[in-house]
């Protein structure tokens, strides 16, 4: 019979050399891709171009008192009506409001109830910008919250607090706002400033012969 060659057995084959041992000594570890990583959330305070969006990522605030030589109910009764907010803010801003809404106090009170629309008007003649006026905490006499949607701005809260002293009456304004988009937040920060210090003045000169 003729022999029949029988193949040798195959080796296994070699293991791969350890991803270590291809390193050369000391050389820093290689660094995942980042497109292999997780999927990273883009901040919320970031635009889709990365620039910060100050919509979101700014809150500003403002506080201002004052005190007035008038007694307490007498500068209820000027704060608490659209009238005297008019006095306040004349000749910068003017807002509109239905002549059957004069007075911020309603009976019963509602907490967080639309009370009315109002456009702002710049110098009384140039539409600026739109809130619906809402009250979400009221003492009457001494203290309201308003906290409205306006078109400009994702939070308008204006808190005024009335606390009699010998001298007269301290009014607390304190304001909060954030901006609905770019740049919303920070033209409110200067203007915010200015017509409350303007308002402050005009409270002084309107109650003081109170």
């Amino acid at each position: 019979p003729v022999p029949v060659p029988v193949a040798a057995p195959a080796s296994a084959p070699a293991p791969a050399p350890a991803q270590a041992a291809l390193r050369p000594p000391n050389h820093p570890r290689q660094q995942k891709p980042i497109s292999d990583a997780c999927p990273q959330r883009p901040h919320a305070w970031r635009s889709r171009l990365g620039w910060p969006n100050l919509a979101v990522a700014v809150r500003s605030s403002f506080e201002i008192s004052s005190i007035v030589p008038a007694d307490a109910d007498a500068v209820w009764a000027h704060c608490s009506s659209m009238r005297g907010v008019s006095r306040e803010l004349w000749p910068w801003v003017r807002m509109t409001y239905p002549a059957d809404r004069e007075s911020l106090v309603t009976e019963p009170f509602v907490a967080g109830q639309r009370l009315f629309r109002s456009t702002i008007l710049l110098c009384g003649i140039v539409p600026i910008d739109r809130t619906d006026l809402t009250l979400i905490e009221l003492q009457p006499g001494r203290r309201f919250l308003e906290r409205s949607p306006m078109a400009t701005q994702r939070i308008w809260q204006h808190e005024r607090l009335l606390e009699p002293v010998p001298a007269g009456t301290c009014i607390t304004d304190r304001l909060e706002w954030q901006g609905r988009f770019p740049g919303s937040s920070a033209t409110f920060a200067l203007a915010v400033p200015f017509v409350f210090k303007w308002r402050h003045r005009r409270l002084k000169r309107l109650l003081g012969t109170h």
